[in-house]
C-alpha cells in the first residue's frame, strides 16, 4: 500500500513541476516607436490610479552601518498632499507633509523641524524629482515626465 502512495507522490510532485507557459512567443519588440507614444503608453498603463489614497507600510533601511525598522502611514489627496507619518514601538518619530509648493518635516527624536519651498528643498538635497513623480514613486506606479 505505502509503495502505491509513494507512486502517487512521485507523479503528483512530477506533474506540478512543469512550467506554466512558453518563453518563446510572438512578443516582439518593436524599436521604431517615437519617445512621444512609449511615454503616452507608459502614463496609460500606471497601476494605481487615485484621488485620495491611505495606507501603511513596514520599512526596514539598511545602508551598512545602520539598521533601521519603524512603520509608517501614507496619506496622499493627489494634486494636493502627501502625509507621512513614521512610528517606532508605537512611538511617533517623524512626520511630514509634503506639498506641490512647500514642504513641512518634524523629526521627534532630534527635536527639530523643516519648513521649506518644494523647489529650494529639491535644489538643496539634490532630488531631481517634481511632485507628480514623487506621487507615482511612492505609489510604485512607473515615473516619467509627467508635468
Amino acid at each position: 500500500m505505502k509503495f502505491y502512495f509513494v507512486i502517487a507522490g512521485i507523479v503528483l510532485i512530477g506533474l506540478s513541476c512543469k512550467t506554466s507557459g512558453n518563453i518563446t512567443g510572438n512578443n516582439i519588440i518593436r524599436l521604431d516607436r517615437s519617445d512621444q507614444y512609449v511615454t503616452k503608453r507608459l502614463q496609460a498603463q500606471q497601476h494605481v490610479q487615485f484621488q485620495d489614497f491611505n495606507g501603511k507600510a513596514k520599512v526596514r533601511y539598511d545602508d551598512g552601518d545602520q539598521r533601521i525598522s519603524f512603520a509608517t502611514q501614507l496619506r496622499m489627496k493627489k494634486g494636493q498632499y502627501i502625509w507621512i507619518n513614521a512610528s517606532f514601538l508605537a512611538y511617533e518619530v517623524a512626520r511630514i507633509l509634503i506639498r506641490p509648493d512647500s514642504i513641512f518635516a518634524i523629526n521627534r527624536l532630534e527635536k527639530s523641524y523643516l519648513a521649506d519651498s518644494y523647489e529650494k528643498f529639491n535644489t538643496s538635497y539634490e532630488i531631481p524629482a517634481s511632485y507628480n513623480q514623487l506621487e507615482a514613486m511612492l505609489l510604485g506606479n512607473t515615473v516619467v515626465n509627467l508635468d
